[in-house]
């Protein structure tokens, strides 16, 4: 298990710093951030058009972060930093390339199953390895850009605007009653190319159940794990805090060769129960080869559902372009992308996407549109997944609302986005435009 350090000076210092090509000198003690915050949001109070924003932490600040830190608290929004004048043009692209590799497929018909779904919601949070580049004129060491939607979140550990990006030209595009001459990148990060940690998706599922918040490699801040119910309607089911509970049972064990059929059953306590008439849907655990993996929750087994989704061939797309200059933008919603729907031999990247298994599958009770069902849940370091035999072909194996689960347990409120999924609001463009 994952163990907790906390109250070390220090931990998580903020630093502001000056943008320059070279090595970037110290601007000032970061115990003057609080004065440039108050300018900034004073400047912002005689921006036309717009609202003063509050440099709030919400919840309050974390335990075992540095003062400084605490200016962020669990996180904020760029604009919260910059204010309305001076925040980026964007948010750094590179956070929304596994969105469209992924999610594309679905939203036009060729695969089943979102990914990554709705949400978009962009946020700078404390990470002692971190970089987050904000050029309003400020940029955070150990901070860093994720963005958070119903089934995940994506991480860009060292972030500029333009990471993961190479220019590849010009290109005119019209955007609404005009037309702009904007710069097209094409992207480094590939589904089919081994680039994947350019942007991670996080050890949420992990977090919540261990209720241990990761503010830095190999750190921790402790907190409660979250009572939140995994599937299903709030409070039916079972939640991340009771499935915490058993991870540290296996079973069968790794060694014993067996791939019996799940009829194990968790109730709400964390209590595990077993139910033969189960066996009539005939999942059973499977081992997957983990590649020599060593850490403290192998092995578990994975059940056959999720291992065959996870193995899957299938549609991504690849060869993504993005039209739309980095230093400036004109109005967010008209980003322009360009990609090639391509089948593959696997569709999805597990070990970059899930993780390792950290339980156990369990079959639960749960209630979805009014009607209580069993569901089979398993919960991964970085999302968890559910199989619902009644739901319709395609649809049956799913992620779990994970991003929108954490989101609601690091920040104390759930997050108000739209049920829309993001990419069916981007506008994609062609080689002939």
């Amino acid at each position: 298990m994952v163990t907790s350090r906390r109250g070390e000076a220090g931990v998580v210092a903020l630093q502001v710093r000056r943008k320059q090509p070279k090595r970037l000198p110290r601007l000032a003690s970061s115990r003057l951030l609080p004065i440039a915050l108050i300018i900034v949001s004073f400047a912002a109070l005689f921006a036309p058009g717009t609202a003063a924003q509050e440099f709030v932490s919400a919840p309050p600040q974390p335990e075992g972060l540095s003062e400084e830190v605490g200016e962020i608290g669990w996180g904020v929004t760029p604009g919260a930093i910059c204010g309305p004048w001076l925040r980026p043009p964007h948010d750094p692209m590179a956070l929304f390339l596994p969105l469209v590799a992924y999610d594309v497929p679905v939203a036009v018909g060729l695969e089943t199953g979102w990914v990554f779904g709705s949400g978009g919601f962009v946020r700078i949070e404390p990470y002692r390895e971190g970089y987050a580049q904000l050029e309003c004129p400020v940029s955070l060491v150990e901070a860093r850009y994720v963005v958070y939607f119903d089934k995940g979140r994506v991480e860009l550990p060292y972030g500029t605007l333009d990471t993961g990006w190479i220019p590849v030209g010009r290109r005119q595009i019209p955007v609404r009653d005009d037309v702009h001459d904007v710069a097209e990148y094409r992207s480094v990060w590939d589904p089919e190319h081994p680039a994947w940690w350019i942007v991670t998706t996080g050890n949420l599922a992990l977090e919540l159940l261990s209720g241990q918040v990761e503010v830095g490699m190999n750190l921790y801040v402790k907190r409660e794990p979250a009572a939140i119910s995994v599937v299903g309607e709030s409070g039916t089911g079972i939640t991340y805090a009771a499935l915490g509970k058993v991870m540290d049972v296996r079973w069968p064990p790794y060694w014993s060769n067996e791939n019996p059929v799940i009829t194990r059953t968790l109730d709400p306590t964390g209590t595990i129960g077993e139910d033969p008439s189960l066996e009539r849907y005939g999942v059973t655990i499977v081992f997957p080869p983990f590649f020599g993996l060593s850490v403290p929750y192998l092995p578990h087994g994975v059940a056959s559902v999720f291992w065959d989704y996870l193995q899957r061939p299938g549609w991504v797309a690849t060869d993504i372009h993005y039209a739309g200059d980095f230093d400036f933008t004109p109005h967010g919603s008209d980003y322009r992308w360009r990609y090639t729907l391509k089948e593959g031999d696997q569709r999805l990247p597990w070990l970059w996407l899930v993780g390792v298994p950290i339980t156990d599958p369990y079959w639960v009770r749960a209630t979805i549109d009014g009607v209580e069902r069993w569901i089979l849940v398993q919960c991964f370091e970085r999302r968890c997944m559910s199989y619902t035999p009644d739901n319709p072909e395609g649809w049956r194996v799913e992620f779990t609302n994970t991003g929108a689960h954490y989101y609601t347990w690091r920040y104390g409120q759930a997050p108000r986005w739209a049920g829309v999924p993001w990419v069916t609001q981007i506008r994609a463009y062609s080689l002939g435009d």
